[in-house]
């Protein structure tokens, strides 16, 4: 992040369906003309509609009002309408892109856009969920909190159809909610607050540099945190924690971080809150599809070497909701239908943040997986239920999930697989290292060990075997060692 960022425009998208013609008048109404910003409807349409959104909108604001084409660019103080017959897209920062809709499945056009906005647009992005049936908008939701943006999310109560807002205040990544005119009020406040935050940048928290002019630095936040939840959040990353940062005291109307201390030391539901928001948690099924298919097949050359009845241990190390666990179950379970083979097969799936534990023993998630499943998959191993998918019995009891901190609880051992995707490339240098030695201490000698696209084994590259360098699929060459005093020493 650099200082010129603080003068780029915002993007806020609203997205909604059933019943959300009146809360996005509402909306745009309130927030009159706005030269911070972009806005972006998408609201679900029929090809065959005649949307008459363009003219019922100008009747409350001042902003010019476009409906999307290909190579349009983005402008702030301006207003975008969805095409009925295209999804859409950024090509980049500056420009849309139209895409088609998709007619085998369920199309989810705010999912769509809001996961593309928020790799473009990152803490500048604002997403606003009203009234609507399904659950479009919730993945999007997700995406626009792990890149820093503001989400909300209209209160079910005051929606004429609650799904989409329910479903995404569910996923613990809303910010806010509440009917349309505190929605637009808070998206206000949030950009009039970001011009008198333009002098903070991400490196003044990163840095020691300011202990001249401030009495507190962006350690002392992470040692607090350290101390009340007994995680080394001061190994993290400082990018990324200053990030985080930087997001929670915008949402809280901070300038200060000595300020923004205090509120930790005195609201334990702030300091939860923060704690939450550096445990990033996106996730999805078959994430990465291309890497998955090449860890099934390295399955599936493991499982030959297999005989009916032997036990198959995984660990699934920062599962976050259980999708990548539940991933790896259907990948075995498939796997050992086209052998004929039938293991024991134990996935132990993990993570730190109790919040996401209490989602994902239970399997059910929001109808927009229908994106990340084939339909052949869905209809083997889900069952429908209301609004919401439930896995089947026969995946979810080969899962076993359990609050666990992969930095300082023993690990799990006699591993045949070891998925840990994402989650290193958080953590400083020394962490990522020890905490890998922890990995090859807990896998069986020939145990395969699959990280994040972005995750390598740096320095310990010697101890293992690579099946595939793009999926970052490796195997163990034998059982490691590890020190608990030299980790302790570490991470106290």
């Amino acid at each position: 992040m650099n200082a010129e960022d603080n003068t780029q425009p915002y993007l806020v998208v609203i997205g909604a369906s059933a019943g959300g013609l009146e809360p996005i008048q509402t909306f745009i109404s309130e927030c009159g003309v706005n030269k911070q910003a972009a806005f972006v409807v998408i609201q679900h349409l029929s090809a065959d509609y005649k949307s008459m959104m363009r003219e019922l909108l100008a009747r409350g604001t001042d902003m010019p009002i476009q409906t999307v084409e290909d190579g349009m660019p983005v402008v702030p103080g301006h207003i975008y309408l969805i095409p009925p017959t295209h999804n859409i897209y950024l090509k980049d920062r500056n420009y849309f892109g139209l895409a088609g809709k998709e007619t085998s499945g369920v199309n989810l056009p705010i999912n769509i856009f809001l996961a593309s906005a928020a790799e473009r647009y990152g803490k500048k992005l604002v997403a606003v969920v009203l009234s609507g049936t399904g659950t479009d908008g919730t993945r999007g939701i997700t995406a626009v909190n792990a890149a820093g943006g503001l989400s909300l999310a209209q209160s079910p109560e005051t929606a004429q159809f609650d799904g989409m807002p329910a479903s995404a205040l569910a996923t613990n990544c809303v910010d806010d909610n509440g009917d349309p005119e505190y929605l637009a009020m808070r998206v206000l406040e949030h950009l009039e607050h970001s011009q008198d935050r333009s002098s903070i940048s991400y490196v003044r928290l990163e840095t020691e540099a300011d202990n001249i002019e401030a009495e507190v630095t962006l350690t002392d936040v992470l040692e607090e945190l350290k101390e009340r939840t007994g995680n080394p959040f001061d190994k993290y990353k400082k990018t990324t924690t200053a990030r985080r940062v930087d997001r929670r005291m915008a949402l809280c109307k901070m300038v200060s971080l000595q300020d923004y201390l205090k509120l930790l030391r005195e609201d334990s539901r702030e300091l939860n809150t923060l704690a939450r928001d550096i445990l990033i948690g996106v996730t999805s099924f078959f994430r990465d599809p291309a890497l998955i298919e090449i860890l099934q097949q390295t399955l599936q050359a493991e499982l030959l070497k297999r005989e009916t009845g032997q036990e198959y241990r995984v660990w699934v190390a920062g599962c976050s909701t259980g999708e990548e666990a539940y991933t790896i179950a259907m990948l075995l379970s498939e796997l050992m239908d086209q052998l004929d083979k039938r293991l024991i097969v134990k996935i132990f799936a993990t993570d730190l943040e109790q919040s996401y534990l209490d989602v994902a023993p239970a399997g059910t998630y929001p109808a927009s997986i229908v994106a990340e499943l084939s339909p052949e998959r869905l209809k083997r191993f889900f069952s429908r239920f209301g609004e919401a998918y439930r896995i089947n019995q026969d995946i979810r009891k080969m899962v076993i999930f359990a609050r666990h901190n992969m930095i300082t609880d023993a690990p799990f051992t006699r591993l045949d697989l070891l998925s840990c995707r994402n989650t290193l490339i958080y953590f400083e240098q020394d962490l990522q290292k020890a905490v890998l030695r922890r990995f090859q201490y807990a896998l069986n000698p020939d145990g395969v060990m699959f990280l994040g696209s972005s995750e390598s084994l740096g320095s310990l590259h010697r101890e293992f075997d690579v099946i595939s360098s793009s999926a970052k699929v490796y195997r163990s060459l034998h059982r490691g060692a590890f020190s608990d005093d030299r980790l302790r020493a570490l991470t106290q």
